[in-house]
């Protein structure tokens, strides 16, 4: 089964402090810790809705033995801005490292594709496959507009309705939020039939 792990988070969010502040109209600093915590659950909800990194991150796909069995693999998650490694665990055990020289990547497609020119003898283990690689927009200004949006919805709701207590009483995220973020997710992660 294919997972995937952040090895590093965002250096900087989609949405400063500054611009959540003027979204929500707040002022003052007093909830400046707040609203920077509501920043980063609300990129990591897009980001677990869309399957995109929204910043710039290192993350690692971990395939199981029977996941490998071509030469082709698959990592959904655009953009993809480098392959860092491919390890996996031969058949002693022991880590090893696939030469860069052996394997074409297509980073261009939404769905990044690798192309190993042979599939490596490995261990019938779990996770016995790694790819590490860097993901996400190079800068905020480069995050598509109806990403932020969302997430300005996000903000918003999160704060207006933070001490909700009750499942009873459970407010939903807007229902824009998920019209904002079905523009792309159609387009690059579901087969849509005609």
């Amino acid at each position: 089964m294919q997972s995937y792990s952040v090895i590093t988070e965002p250096s900087s969010e989609p949405i400063t402090l500054a611009e959540a502040k003027l979204n929500l109209r707040v002022t003052n600093s007093l909830e400046d810790a707040l609203i920077t915590s509501l920043i980063i659950a609300a990129r990591k909800w897009v980001e677990g809705f869309t399957w995109r990194p929204l910043m710039t991150q290192t993350l690692q796909a971990n395939f199981d033995k029977q996941d490998i069995q071509t030469k082709d693999i698959s990592l959904n998650k655009f953009p993809i801005q480098s392959i860092t490694s491919i390890k996996y665990i031969d058949a002693n055990g022991t880590e090893q490292t696939i030469s860069s020289s052996t394997y074409e990547v297509d980073l261009i497609s939404p769905v990044c594709r690798i192309r190993l020119s042979e599939v490596p003898t490995m261990k019938d283990s779990l996770n016995a496959f790694k790819i590490r690689f860097v993901a996400g927009y190079t800068s905020s200004s480069n995050v598509p507009a109806n990403y932020k949006q969302a997430m300005y919805l996000i903000i918003t709701s999160l704060y207006d309705n933070r001490n909700q207590v009750s499942t009873q009483n459970a407010i939903e995220l807007p229902f824009g939020v998920y019209t904002l973020l079905d523009i792309d997710h159609n387009r690059y992660n579901r087969t849509i039939s005609i």
